[in-house]
């Protein structure tokens, strides 16, 4: 088992998403915010502003003629996509690292949340009920309680993760093993960098989404299982395990799911051609 004073110990030494980030995760988070409040937030971020304006400029957005300043980009991208490329940025230094406790070799991880997080996206734009905007940053961090529980896996229980996993699954294996799942160590972590509730829920139960009522949820939930078919090798015959409940709360059909992750794959694959 682990000790629960020591993941709150690893969780301290993640690096966390900056005060800017976590102003503008609140601000997308209020139906109430306007344009404006946006527009200052990111713009008191030179950082922030670069990336943003890369994304308005890039192959997926750029179509329409180049942008040069803040409140262009933002009316280009919409306000999650504006949040979700902010907290892109602040966070690839944590997400784009291996972790082979979880068989993550060198930007494996990366790319998976990169890959969930354009799965919620297109998954936002296809159901049948309205998905705030938060919903891509939710699944671009879902996995993030990997991260701190990898620092405290010894080589044994590594061995014994990888067999348990493959018999009873990630969450059974890890509260096997641990006492706690990562994804109750990952809500744990939104909440430390004060990210919306809607944020820290969806990560606490990408997992279990029935135990919630909460179309966020469900659609990280389908987004990880997406993104596990995106960056799993073609010929492993690897196939999705999507609860029926979510989709049908999303009002989006089993049969669509293929055509979701071939767009999701060619969003990865776009934006890894530049810088994002």
């Amino acid at each position: 088992m682990l000790d629960h004073d020591e993941i709150l110990q690893a969780i301290e030494t993640i690096e966390p998403l900056s005060p800017t980030v976590t102003r503008l995760a609140e601000l997308v988070a209020d139906p109430e915010t306007d344009m404006d409040a946006v527009v200052a937030c990111v713009s008191h971020d030179p950082g922030m502003t670069l990336g943003l304006l890369r994304r308005a400029n890039s192959a997926q957005y750029g179509g329409r003629g180049q942008v040069g300043d803040v409140r262009s980009a933002v009316v280009r991208l919409g306000f999650g996509v504006v949040l979700e490329a902010a907290v892109r940025v602040g966070s690839r230094n944590v997400l784009d690292r291996s972790i082979p406790q979880y068989g993550f070799s060198e930007r494996q991880f990366w790319r998976h949340c990169c890959a969930a997080a354009h799965a919620a996206e297109a998954l936002r734009r296809s159901a049948g009920v309205p998905i705030a905007a938060v919903v891509a940053t939710a699944a671009l961090l879902h996995d993030i309680g990997k991260l701190a529980i990898a620092q405290h896996i010894s080589e044994r229980q590594e061995e014994l993760l990888e067999s348990a996993h493959a018999l009873v699954g990630i969450m059974t294996a890890e509260r096997d093993l641990f006492g706690l799942d990562h994804a109750e160590v990952g809500g744990l972590m939104a909440k430390r960098w004060r990210l919306p509730e809607t944020i820290v829920q969806a990560i606490t139960f990408h997992h279990d989404p029935g135990l919630v009522t909460d179309p966020i949820t469900d659609v990280v939930h389908v987004a990880d299982q997406i993104a596990l078919m995106v960056c799993s090798d073609p010929d492993s015959g690897w196939q999705m395990t999507v609860e029926t409940g979510s989709l049908e709360r999303l009002g989006i059909d089993a049969d669509d799911l293929g055509s979701l992750a071939e767009v999701s794959r060619g969003l990865l694959e776009l934006t890894e051609t530049r810088p994002s």
